[in-house]
């Protein structure tokens, strides 16, 4: 009997470790979790702080990362119910077949293109969309993609400057 009381108390003892590294393992986790999250309100932030429209999709075409110059740009909503999905809530088509292009095609190779769209005022503006993939593991080699983001920087300016110059080179010729 002695011998069965002393190995209960053993494995009691070997119970309370465990417990104890179990509770310092949640511990460590939890501590690890608010870093990456303050992480990713500070990248957030920064994207949010970025002038030009920026715009992120997952593989399946959800749109997960959209600062608010982008937001503003295409109307989209705060409410987590509604649609996010690329095709339907972009409805410039040559931005979403440059989206579907990186996606589908798996290149790693940046692609640009000139796109007009109307801002919340029906307004029309060329912008040069710039694309890439986005890789799963950050190495950006194209494979296993896991979505893509574009950059789009109005161009209204530099598209009027063409047009003058084109106009100014006619006149003179």
């Amino acid at each position: 009997e002695l011998s069965l009381l002393h190995g209960l108390a053993q494995r009691c003892n070997d119970l309370n470790l465990r417990i104890r590294e179990s509770e310092q393992a949640k511990v460590g986790s939890e501590v690890r979790l608010r870093q990456v999250l303050s992480e990713c309100r500070r990248a957030m932030e920064i994207v949010d702080a970025i002038s030009s429209p920026v715009i992120a999709i997952d593989a399946c075409d959800e749109i997960v990362v959209v600062n608010q110059t982008a937001t503003d740009l295409f109307g989209l909503s705060a409410d987590p119910a509604e649609s996010r999905l690329l095709h339907e809530v972009v409805k410039c088509r040559e931005m979403v077949e440059m989206f579907l292009e990186m996606t589908q095609h798996h290149t790693s190779v940046q692609r640009a293109r000139e796109i007009e769209l109307c801002d919340v005022d029906g307004t029309k503006h060329a912008y040069l969309a710039t694309c890439r993939m986005l890789s799963p593991s950050g190495s950006g080699d194209g494979q296993d993609s896991s979505g893509a983001f574009a950059v789009l920087r109005k161009i209204d300016e530099q598209k009027a400057m063409q047009k003058e110059h084109a106009d100014f080179v006619s006149e003179v010729s």
